[in-house]
């Protein structure tokens, strides 16, 4: 009886023990995406759609959101958080660029930027993966039991891994070990006496033939449950720029964002100012300091303007003077 309970034991440890690899690689593959530029296009089931283009390397983000011709902006970078949005006022005035130290969320109510590395490591929608650290459901201890077995997907041979969180919520993630390891789809159940939720999310990865490294460019995200007020759909796009490739340090700067000369700056790391702000192309400025930078660059765009006519001017005259001569030699 003995030796038959310590084959059980052990085999049950081995396969806890291949679970957890299995998980952790998932994850530190995807963790050790150190940087990339993206572009993520979603599109909902109530036809709400938005377009975002992010870039991270290490600690630093920025997430452009595209509305239209509208552009909002969230940079976290060296410890400050900096934001812009060309989106108008009701009374067409602009709205003040933000300059904040990125742990100030009481007052600029600052969220987590959207890591495209989230993406199919949790199941929820894009925009909300704010909410969903990348082993929130992967490499979570906090589980009752775990279960790893071979099973394919789409044609894919996968390790799915099944698991029971101690909360009763039931896990199931297809993990194609060839692909990073990357996960191809998950499913995450819970059922209590009063609600049933389904979460479930698809993924298409891809090979990035630069870095050589396996990313989602397709997720089909969609939520069932008993209260239909709950459920809904998304779809994913993600177009590859780069991975693990250097981001110029000025992406995640005013400069490198585009905030147009003059505009309203609140500068939260600054309190003892009590002027108005604004951007002058460098830096940002006291108001009136931005007005002589703008009047200064007008002055050196006059000068160079008159200088390209005089030149003009001069070329006119020798190219007359030429064909001149050449008539009168002829």
């Amino acid at each position: 009886m003995l030796p038959c309970l310590s084959l059980w034991l052990g085999l049950v440890s081995l396969a806890a023990a291949d679970v957890a690899d299995i998980e952790r690689q998932a994850v530190e593959y995807r963790r050790g995406i150190r940087s990339g530029e993206v572009v993520v296009k979603c599109d909902y089931h109530n036809s709400r759609a938005a377009e975002l283009h992010i870039w991270w390397d290490g600690d630093s983000f920025r997430q452009d959101v595209l509305l239209g011709d509208r552009r909002k902006v969230d940079v976290w970078h060296e410890g400050k958080y900096l934001r812009f949005s060309d989106e108008l006022g009701d009374n067409g005035t602009k709205t003040r660029a933000t300059v904040a130290f990125a742990n100030d969320r009481g007052q600029v109510g600052i969220a987590e930027p959207n890591d495209p590395r989230r993406v199919g490591m949790a199941t929820d929608d894009f925009l909300n993966l704010v909410h969903s650290p990348i082993d929130e459901f992967l490499a979570n201890p906090a589980r009752k039991n775990t279960e790893l077995r071979p099973e394919a997907l789409a044609g894919r041979e996968c390790m799915l891994v099944t698991i029971t969180r101690l909360n009763g919520a039931s896990v199931r993630a297809w993990i194609d070990p060839q692909r990073g390891p990357s996960v191809l789809r998950m499913e995450v159940e819970f059922k209590d006496a009063s609600r049933w939720l389904r979460n479930t999310i698809e993924l298409e990865v891809a090979v990035d033939k630069p870095s050589g490294l396996w990313f989602p460019v397709k997720c089909h995200y969609e939520r069932k449950s008993s209260r239909p007020r709950e459920e809904r759909t998304e779809d994913c796009t993600i177009q590859v720029i780069s991975l693990n490739q250097p981001i110029p340090p000025e992406v995640f700067t005013f400069a490198g964002i585009g905030v147009p000369v003059g505009w309203p700056v609140s500068d939260r790391t600054r309190p003892d100012i009590d002027r108005q702000l604004a951007w002058d192309g460098q830096a940002v400025v006291t108001v009136e300091r931005a007005a002589d930078t703008a009047r200064a660059a007008t002055r050196t765009n006059v000068i160079y303007l008159a200088g390209a006519l005089v030149l003009a001017a001069v070329a006119l005259v020798l190219l007359w003077r030429f064909f001149s001569l050449r008539r009168q030699s002829s």
